[in-house]
């Protein structure tokens, strides 16, 4: 019985190490080794990241792609790894790239109290594949026996990578349009009919083309892919290959092979999540191999290549030129516009009748007092100004790759005006680190004095039609009427978004009553940072009045619970931000948080502003960069101790310059 028990007990355990071969065999019957994202850009590596700066040509009507065929000859990524066959039998796999932006994501996993589940939001993140999501994983040739091959193979970072329809649709900013001008073009009887429509409606040829084409596109397909529209993140990408043998591809789920697919509960499925930590990690015969490379992308929007101006600007064409006007030419390839405030005209000023160049005529505070006196009674009643005519006060300068903005003074005009000037990008990003190098006007005097102009430099919703909606407010975002508690207007999804840094004279805190202090006294001026969150009021602890970051305590104010806006000041001394030749802005845009930073070179900046998810909602739509100097009506900074009313007309032309802004 004895030697019968040994013999049965050895047998199990040889059954059992039998058995666990196999599954190993299985777990293992082939490897993957020396993978490589970036074949082709093996002179760019000094590290495990290559740094590269996205090249914008037709991204404003193709969107971002990662690279461009000025970059590769192909315009894409060639990749290889070498796959090896442990099997007994010669055998196929099948292979498939993906990508993941890691610099502004959702962690693909949530804590729970048992194990990590799928963060669902990590469905926002920017990931993707083949350009053609119907392709799913690609066929190697048979490989023998303990044999290895190199695979060979390329793809490109674009927009809308998982073709979302939300996308899709009629739009002017298409390459689509471009093929109807030429068509025209290159059809006479087509062409003289244009050119005699553009004659009779006095305008430029060139516009006529555009409207017409614009109009053929209206009544034509509706599923153009406007990658534009959700464009590539800048920052750190992460390449992932997935290996699967014939048999486990059976046993993978359609939204997986297919990203634009949703799964059981209609939401998208990170890639990431499901090979590295969800069912795909557990898998038989599926091997995911992140890359030890990473890429690193930024974009600088080129202030050379001209602005454009919209063809429904009805302006005299006085100002045009070929870098600044409603051409065709800069229409595809300028990467800023000129843009025109809003002028609400049940808001007028009531200001004193007096031109002054407050720098040169040494304006006094107690001259300032003195005319808010004297001309109580004598008060011109008008409204901020924008420019008379287009590209009149915006001068850009392809030799020196800047634009110049130009508030207009008023020596010798009949009726003076306080005019503001306003430029945006064209290109929209949804999060990144969005900076401004440039040279503002000075704001105060040697008496601190302010001029009245606000400077600013700031994100914009890039459009506020449905394709552009924010992440959803369960509590509703605040659409309208938010100082008027009866008529105030809810809704869940919202396209407005917008984050400032605004620089103003005022005072640093929220309340006039505060002893031995007097901001007309002090040469700081304010950085105030504001997120516009709609007042949702998801966030936890909404209405929470403080925040620590980084060793430094942000007040936040908000003047009542349905106020739309949440706002930090900080002081920063006047001189060193505006007597140099540019200073440094940067607005920290992540899905959690927000971080404004300042200073005069990028070693040096400065945290002036921090807010995050539990106080503020985050805005997730795209946004575009904007600069402006504004006239702003002087009860939207009820502390400053010289209200706008009061603060003479320019004399002379107040002038900032835009050297570089970029998103890294």
């Amino acid at each position: 019985m004895r030697l019968n028990s040994i013999f049965f007990s050895g047998l199990l355990l040889v059954l059992f190490f039998t058995i666990a071969s196999c599954d190993e065999g299985q777990k293992t019957s082939f490897t993957i080794k020396s993978f490589d994202p970036f074949v082709n850009l093996q002179s760019e590596i000094t590290n495990d990241t290559i740094p590269l700066k996205v090249d914008l040509s037709d991204a404003v009507i193709k969107g971002i792609r990662i690279p461009t065929v000025n970059q590769s000859p192909d315009g894409k990524f060639h990749f290889k790894f070498k796959l090896t066959n442990k099997n007994d039998k010669k055998r196929k796999y099948f292979y498939k790239i993906y990508y993941h932006n890691e610099s502004y994501k959702h962690e693909v996993t949530k804590k729970t109290m048992t194990k990590p589940k799928y963060n669902r939001e990590a469905a926002e993140n920017f990931y993707g594949s083949w350009k053609d999501v119907s392709v799913g994983f690609k066929e190697t040739a048979s490989i023998g026996s303990e044999k290895s091959t190199e695979v060979k193979d390329a793809f490109r970072i674009i927009g809308n990578p998982r073709n979302e329809k939300r996308y899709f649709g009629k739009s002017p900013r298409s390459e689509k349009l471009f093929e109807i001008i030429n068509s025209i073009k290159s059809n006479p009887d087509w062409l003289s009919k244009v050119k005699k429509k553009a004659k009779n409606n006095n305008i430029e040829l060139e516009k006529q083309l555009y409207l017409d084409a614009r109009h053929t596109i209206k009544n034509g397909d509706k599923s153009y892919n406007n990658r534009w529209k959700r464009n590539p993140r800048m920052g750190v990408y992460s390449f992932l290959i997935v290996v699967a043998t014939e048999k486990a591809l059976e046993e993978l789920p359609d939204y997986i092979t297919d990203i634009s697919k949703r799964n059981n509960d209609s939401i998208f499925m990170n890639p990431y999540y499901y090979f590295l930590h969800g069912e795909g990690s557990a898998l038989k015969n599926v091997i995911a191999v992140k890359a030890d490379k990473y890429l690193k992308a930024s974009t600088h929007m080129v202030p050379g290549n001209g602005v454009f101006v919209s063809f429904s600007n009805n302006s005299e064409p006085k100002c045009y030129d070929s870098l600044c006007g409603p051409s065709l030419d800069l229409f595809r390839n300028a990467h800023y516009k000129h843009h025109f405030n809003y002028i609400n005209k049940d808001w007028p000023f009531k200001n004193i009748p007096v031109v002054k160049d407050i720098f040169k005529d040494d304006y006094t505070r107690e001259e300032f007092y003195a005319n808010k006196e004297k001309y109580d009674d004598r008060r011109v009643k008008d409204y901020p100004a924008n420019p008379e005519y287009s590209c009149s006060t915006i001068l850009p300068d392809a030799e020196e790759n800047i634009i110049t903005l130009v508030n207009p003074g008023n020596k010798g005009k009949e009726k003076p005006k306080k005019q503001q000037i306003a430029i945006e990008t064209r290109i929209g990003l949804t999060y990144g680190k969005f900076r401004g190098k440039i040279n503002f006007p000075e704001l105060i005097n040697k008496h601190n004095v302010w001029n009245g102009v606000t400077n600013a430099f700031w994100l914009f919703t890039e459009s506020r039609r449905s394709w552009n909606k924010r992440n959803l407010c369960e509590e509703g975002y605040v659409a309208k009427g938010g100082g008027d508690k009866e008529n105030i207007q809810y809704v869940d999804r919202a396209t407005y978004s917008e984050i400032d840094i605004e620089i103003v004279k005022e005072s640093k805190y929220w309340s006039k009553k505060k002893k031995n202090y007097d901001p007309a006294k002090t040469d700081n001026i304010i950085v105030a940072c504001t997120n516009w969150d709609l007042a949702c009021q998801d966030p936890p602890s909404f209405g929470e009045p403080e925040m620590e970051y980084g060793g430094q305590d942000f007040l936040l104010h908000r003047w009542y619970d349905t106020y739309r806006a949440l706002t930090s000041k900080k002081p920063v001394n006047e001189n060193e931000m505006f007597q140099g030749n540019h200073y440094y802005y940067e607005i920290g845009w992540y899905p959690d948080s927000i971080v404004w930073k300042v200073g005069p070179d990028l070693d040096n900046l400065k945290t002036v502003g921090y807010m995050d998810e539990t106080v503020t909602k985050i805005p997730n739509n795209q946004m575009i960069m904007m600069v402006s100097q504004e006239f702003h009506h002087g009860d939207w900074w009820p502390f400053t101790p010289f209200h706008q009313n009061n603060i003479p007309y320019p004399k002379k032309d107040i002038k900032g310059v835009i050297h570089d802004m970029w998103i890294e």
